[in-house]
């Protein structure tokens, strides 16, 4: 199911943008380092991908997610559907629902971009999910304050 067959009851998560001061090939290379992001990402502990070398368009992925720090990390499992220099995607889903997890990269010149970060999910998954959804805004806005502090002191 790609990121255009999500229709029906949708729920979105995060839509922010925020200007950073790297480029947008820093940015991308940042971003599309899967197995880095537990090293900058509050809260991600870890990152299990299937398969080695650069990340692909259908690899999958589990996403370790430490809610608080009274609680243990929550397995996430997930699909990379598009990867590339201006934009990542990924997420997961069900028959007739999905979740989506996005990063869009614009440059602004040779060490700004404005980057735009968006998640939803649609239909059973957003119902499911609406407990969760305060915590899951929680841990999307730290990504967001740490792909800024990233950059900020690079």
């Amino acid at each position: 199911m790609t990121q255009n067959d999500a229709g029906g009851f949708r729920r979105t998560w995060i839509d922010h943008t925020l200007e950073v001061e790297g480029s947008a090939e820093e940015v991308s290379a940042l971003l599309s380092d899967i197995d880095g992001w537990p090293s900058w990402c509050p809260g991600l502990t870890a990152v299990k991908r299937k398969g080695t070398g650069k990340p692909k368009p259908g690899d999958r992925f589990t996403m370790m997610i430490k809610p608080a720090s009274f609680h243990p990390p929550l397995p996430v499992p997930c699909e990379l559907y598009e990867i590339g220099p201006t934009r990542i995607v990924w997420g997961g889903g069900l028959p007739g629902s999905v979740v989506r997890h996005s990063f869009d990269i614009e440059s602004l010149g040779a060490k700004r971009s404005r980057v735009r970060q968006y998640e939803y999910a649609t239909n059973l998954l957003a119902l499911l999910a609406l407990i969760a959804e305060p915590g899951i805004r929680k841990h999307d806005l730290r990504w967001q304050n740490a792909l800024r502090d990233r950059f900020a002191n690079s």
